[in-house]
């Protein structure tokens, strides 16, 4: 028998926005705050998502991406829900972040109950306590949750994230964040400025933590190393843990320059190349071998330009940069010259000028005796 089977959406939203539309006067009506925002979730839940992203823009209110959340069969949340990787075969359990749009999807969950529980906020977010309960039945297969966070958590800044290739920050890095026992916490999610937070409400003072690199932009090797940090607070109960700065390597690649001619397609030799990084002070260079090839070993991903230096005689240089965008383990690059119209030898100019000057003064030798044999 087919299993009836239904969808959960969640989406997520910023509790400081939604504060913005209770105002009575220019005065925040603190207390009405948290019944008007039950009052507004209530409103929407009925709605499409195309109508809730309408009335939730009409009032300013805005949604949150990076919020994770895990999800249980029980209330305790004891019972993770797992599911099949599709790539590993293996039994995984269900996290959920929001995308962009603050939105996330779980989709052919069989009909029964449900608990989300928030495990990780982005930075500058509280992290919500409340388990959220979702029943999926025959008749209603699909729900759709609106939860907010609210603003002003206490986070600690504890990973900066550095290309080593460039010295500039990594964003989108994801750090899985354990106990001493191995346990997992949270996942860490670097910022624009490459700089991973955890809400430290859930850290013990004096205690031993680890953070290891699960997932890095699409440019860059996985940083392997798993780094410790103690959880520290100061006299004043503040987060006060020396940020630990790790480094991306970016994978090498291959880069192969063909030279050859553009009317024939014959390969080049001796032709002198620079490979110049738009991103840093990289520059290296390299000249065809006989077959018109050369390789350029160890590029890390990026923005090149690539330009001619020296080039055979018989050729046109082509002194014009070129761009090149290196994202593979090989690329490679063809490049054609052409060749320089011939000259004439110079002693041929010579010897043909010297015939035309006989020819002419033969000539008027011959003219000026006829014009006196013709006097006489």
């Amino acid at each position: 028998n087919d299993y009836p089977k239904g969808t959960i959406t969640l989406i997520k939203l910023s509790s400081s926005t939604l504060g913005n539309v209770v105002l009575d006067g220019d005065e925040l009506d603190v207390e009405g705050k948290d019944e008007k925002i039950a009052q507004i979730l209530d409103e929407i839940k009925n709605m499409t998502d195309e109508e809730i992203r309408t009335y939730l823009a009409s009032q300013d209110v805005e949604y949150v991406a990076g919020a994770e959340y895990s999800v249980y069969k029980d209330y305790e949340c004891t019972r993770p829900l797992y599911k099949k990787n599709q790539v590993t075969g293996e039994m995984e359990k269900v996290k959920l972040v929001t995308d962009d749009s603050g939105m996330v999807k779980l989709e052919d969950l069989p009909v029964g109950k449900y608990y989300l529980k928030e495990t990780y906020a982005p930075a500058k977010y509280q992290m919500s306590e409340e388990v959220i309960e979702i029943e999926l039945t025959r008749e209603q297969r699909d729900s759709t949750v609106y939860n907010a966070l609210v603003d002003d958590s206490v986070h600690g800044e504890v990973i900066t994230k550095t290309d080593i290739f460039t010295g500039d920050v990594v964003p989108d890095c994801t750090f899985e964040i354990t106990d001493k026992n191995g346990e997992v916490l949270l996942h860490s999610v670097t910022d624009e400025n490459g700089i991973g937070y955890i809400p430290v409400d859930m850290f013990t003072d004096g205690e031993k933590y680890y953070f290891q690199e699960i997932e890095a932009p699409e440019i860059y090797d996985l940083n392997p190393d798993k780094h410790e940090f103690t959880a520290k607070f100061n006299e004043e109960g503040k987060w006060a843990t020396e940020k630990l700065e790790v480094t991306n390597t970016r994978k090498d690649s291959t880069v192969t320059f063909e030279k050859l001619d553009v009317a024939d397609s014959t390969r080049i030799p001796n032709c002198k190349f620079e490979l110049r990084s738009l991103e840093t002070d990289f520059v290296v260079e390299g000249v065809t071998d006989k077959d018109g090839i050369y390789v350029f070993e160890d590029i890390p991903y990026g923005r090149y330009t690539y330009t001619e230096l020296e080039a055979p005689d018989e050729y046109i240089l082509d002194t014009e940069p070129h761009e090149l965008v290196v994202d593979a383990e090989e690329v490679k690059v063809k490049i054609t010259n052409e060749k320089a119209p011939e000259l004439p030898d110079t002693a041929d100019i010579q010897v043909v000028t010297l015939v035309g000057v006989l020819i002419v003064s033969v000539l008027g030798i011959v003219y000026i005796l006829k014009k006196n044999a013709k006097l006489n």
